[in-house]
């Protein structure tokens, strides 16, 4: 992941904080830490949030989703008989297409 550099734009002199340096854009200024706009230095690396439904390992939690979530996987899962199930059912049979 990449780290936050300190950066000058080239055609408008602002001072900002980037995660990715463009080297056409920016010039890097290396003698000044990277702060945020009220001057407190950011995190060594930047928080990226996943997007829903990209979270790693796929393995989340399907007791913690709602009937029409369970659903709607059942669904796409190509499972059929889905619209009848209960929760328990559904969980079952979602864990059973893996």
């Amino acid at each position: 992941m990449a780290e936050w550099t300190r950066v000058k734009d080239k055609r408008t002199g602002h001072e900002y904080s980037v995660a990715h340096v463009n080297e056409d854009a920016h010039e890097v200024l290396g003698d000044k830490p990277a702060t945020r706009r009220n001057g407190k230095p950011l995190p060594a690396k930047p928080r990226v949030r996943a997007r829903r439904g990209q979270r790693g390992g796929g393995s989340q939690d399907l007791n913690s989703l709602t009937v029409p979530e369970l659903q709607d996987r059942a669904k796409k899962a190509k499972v059929e008989g889905y619209s009848t199930m209960n929760k328990d059912q559904l969980v079952a049979a979602l864990e059973g297409a893996k």
